[in-house]
């Protein structure tokens, strides 16, 4: 935890690709996705560390997603969602991975998705198939751009 006043610091800071980070609804862990092993996996550590990191997905994994209680952990296999048990007491374990569904849907992006606090409804963006993508312009400089088209 950063204390108020002190300078920033990074919770990781390492040579591979840390993404879409969520925190336990308990506070005390975060899981993320990494792709350390060469494929994004889903890990869960100990928040604000240190502590062990703790491998969840199985057969690659991103968009990790809390259930509301902490006990079940969601996460995108490709295009397949996947559900963990978890126990955080007296010590974190993660149960078997289960199969929910699959479709083409956007949960592997942070806040695309979220779960009922009963856990039998998911709320998602769903990708459109065959739709192109819409272009994505940057404009540098546009200020300067806005003044020489004003009088």
């Amino acid at each position: 935890m950063q204390e108020a006043g002190s300078a920033p610091r990074p919770f990781l800071n390492t040579e591979f690709n840390e993404t879409s980070p969520a925190v336990s609804p308990d506070g005390r862990f975060i899981a993320d996705s990494s792709d350390e092993s060469g494929r994004p996996e889903v890990y869960v550590r100990p928040w604000p560390g240190p502590g062990t990191r703790y491998q969840v997905s199985t057969a690659g994994g991103t968009g990790a997603l809390w259930s509301k209680d902490g006990r079940t952990l969601y996460y995108a296999e490709w295009d397949v969602m996947m559900e963990v048990g978890i126990a955080t007491t007296p010590a974190f374990q993660a149960a078997q991975t289960v199969k929910l569904f699959s479709g083409k849907f956007g949960w592997a992006r942070p806040g695309n998705s979220d779960v009922t606090a009963d856990r039998t409804r998911f709320v998602m963006i769903e990708m459109l198939r065959g739709a192109e993508a819409p272009d994505l312009r940057v404009v540098t400089n546009w200020l300067a751009e806005i003044r020489t088209k004003l009088p």
